[in-house]
């Protein structure tokens, strides 16, 4: 199968699990073998990781790639999330109850 650059850029790309991780706004291409490198997935929300820059997806952590989607490995998501702790330590992650949960939770 072959798929156009114009088809790949805004495809959604979620891990194997599920987990939407947001679409594919560039790509990176080695000119000397032809191949893609990388792909840049930006997220379209927060629920996921919270990474608010671009994830470098490496070709090696691609699963498939249909018309419909990308799937990648599980571990993408797990490397989001710690990428963006470590830029933004005060944020919250969704695993992480809010201040107005923890209030709830203490009535």
């Amino acid at each position: 199968m072959y798929i156009t650059a114009h088809q790949l850029l805004g495809l959604p790309v979620e891990t194997q699990a599920g987990e939407k991780l947001g679409k594919v706004v560039d790509i990176e291409i080695d000119v000397e073998s032809h191949l893609v490198q990388k792909y840049h997935v930006k997220s379209g929300s927060v629920i996921t990781g919270l990474f608010h820059n671009v994830l470098l997806v490496d070709r090696t952590e691609v699963i498939v790639i249909t018309k419909e989607k990308m799937t990648v490995e599980d571990r993408v998501a797990v490397r989001a999330q710690a990428e963006s702790r470590e830029r933004s330590p005060g944020i919250l992650t969704a695993t992480a109850p809010t201040p107005i949960q923890s209030q709830i939770e203490q009535e």
